[in-house]
């Protein structure tokens, strides 16, 4: 049986972002803070009906599956779709609604609604970076491996300082005739 959110914390979650509800999560039996989606009143209506019609295209096909698998298997999917925040302690013991919730989602709600272009330029940097790292790294494993093989370290020696190459990796060198 579901049990409504109060009415002040609902007021203040809708404040902060009119897509989110506050429903109380049967199956997980806590406080949810969700997203709305295709106008669903809960997960758990949303996850019935998803159960619903694919139990009706699987017995189409000649199958035939119950309801509570279903349910069970499309729960998960639906949870991860909708649910943005369960209201529960850091050790997951269900909470009730306070002001900690809304605090949580006005930090993830500024989060969401301040990135700004200097977010993704640095976003982009540090990507940058590690890119540049990388290829740093390997060039510098490049060169030790070089500088341990001694005929390129002449060979390099020779074009280097400008001198006929007397050493040749894949035979004599040519002579002109």
């Amino acid at each position: 049986m579901s049990r409504p959110a109060p009415s002040w914390f609902r007021r203040r979650v809708r404040a902060i972002d009119s897509d989110l509800d506050v429903q109380w999560g049967e199956r997980e039996q806590r406080w949810l803070i969700v997203q709305k989606l295709q106008n669903t009143p809960s997960v758990e209506t949303l996850t019935t009906n998803m159960a619903t019609e694919a139990q009706k295209k699987l017995a189409d096909q000649g199958y035939v599956i119950d309801r509570p698998v279903l349910e069970q298997t499309l729960y998960p999917l639906v949870s991860r779709q909708s649910i943005v925040l369960r209201i529960e302690d850091e050790d997951g013991t269900p909470r009730e609604p306070d002001e900690r919730t809304l605090a949580t989602l006005r930090r993830m709600a500024w989060k969401t609604r301040h990135r700004s272009a200097q977010d993704w330029i640095d976003a982009a940097n540090e990507l940058q970076y590690e890119a540049d790292r990388q290829r740093r790294r390997a060039e510098a494993d490049l060169w030790s491996y070089l500088g341990r093989d001694q005929t390129f370290k002449r060979i390099l020696g020779d074009l280097v300082w400008g001198l006929r190459m007397k050493h040749t990796v894949g035979g004599p060198l040519p002579t002109a005739a």
